[in-house]
């Protein structure tokens, strides 16, 4: 009757929530608006959830006792072209997930910890990408004659030349009467760059609390371990659960059931339905699969 995937919603309201979570934990914060309408007997139901999507949300709103009071909510409407629009969405038509809060309102992202991995991660690709090219194609030489001055004009126009060259070899080349170009071939061995990537890799894995696997920890390790390390992250994810539940059953479900009955002290809960006789194999298979997903 709340109106949570109900017949008379109808407008896929649950799963914009957990999307709008999802948000949370990965830009910090994200926020829904509720939108209510009249069911077939009167009463107010869900009708959709608005997303609001981190980047919109501006700011927040407090009162005269620094509680939250609005949403400040800024961007374009679906569809229309021209300026940013700044909204205020009050907090009773909202709901606002914070992930890992101290009390700012500004919460952390689980992917704060990876992020140093992460840029090292990306310049080892493009230093690595760099150094196929080379090996595979070579690398372009102009020799020119003995008159040409270095930081001449005529040398400066050689090294663009060559410089455009080396960055779009399909182009081709003009050579000029008197200069020599050639491709040197890197006759030396490309270094093996796969394990220096793997250990960034693994710390990307273990700044998420998914350190079982890691290629030291989890490919390579006995079973014991391996599920030792499963069970530890999957302590972390169920917090993630359990800090969901807590927003819907703190900030959703109130809303929906004082709006009819504003006296009443006792609310549904949405709980979460458990079971311990998981296979590990299994676990560490659907592990493996969100991560690469």
């Amino acid at each position: 009757s709340l109106g949570l995937d109900g017949k008379r919603a109808g407008k896929y309201p649950y799963g914009r929530l957990l999307k709008s979570y999802y948000q949370a934990l990965v830009f910090r914060r994200s926020a829904v608006e509720v939108v209510l309408t009249l069911g077939e007997d009167g009463l107010a139901v869900l009708d959709k959830l608005v997303q609001i999507h981190p980047v919109n949300l501006k700011d927040i709103e407090r009162d005269t006792k620094g509680g939250p009071k609005n949403l400040v909510v800024q961007g374009q409407l679906q569809g229309e072209k021209g300026d940013y629009q700044e909204v205020k969405l009050p907090m009773y038509k909202a709901v606002l997930f914070v992930h890992d809060d101290d009390g700012n309102f500004q919460g952390n992202s689980i992917l704060d910890g990876a992020w140093v991995n992460w840029k090292i991660k990306r310049a080892m690709l493009q230093l690595i990408n760099a150094g196929f090219e080379r090996f595979l194609l070579g690398i372009p030489v102009l020799r020119l004659p003995k008159s040409v001055v270095k930081d001449s004009l005529e040398w400066k126009q050689a090294r663009n030349t060559l410089t455009t060259f080396a960055a779009k070899p399909r182009t081709g080349m003009l050579v000029p009467d008197g200069y020599e170009f050639a491709i040197e071939v890197v006759n030396a061995q490309m270094p093996d760059a796969l394990p220096y990537l793997s250990r960034v890799v693994d710390g990307i894995y273990r700044s998420m609390g998914l350190g079982f696997l890691t290629s030291e920890e989890g490919r390579g390790a006995n079973y014991k371990l391996t599920d030792a390390m499963s069970k530890a992250s999957g302590r972390y994810v169920h917090g993630l659960l359990i800090q969901f539940l807590e927003y819907v059953n703190t900030y959703l479900i109130p809303k929906l059931v004082l709006v009819n009955w504003p006296q009443a002290v006792n609310f549904p809960v949405l709980k979460v339905d458990e079971s311990n006789q998981a296979d590990p194999a299994s676990v560490l298979n659907a592990y493996s699969q969100m991560v690469s997903a």
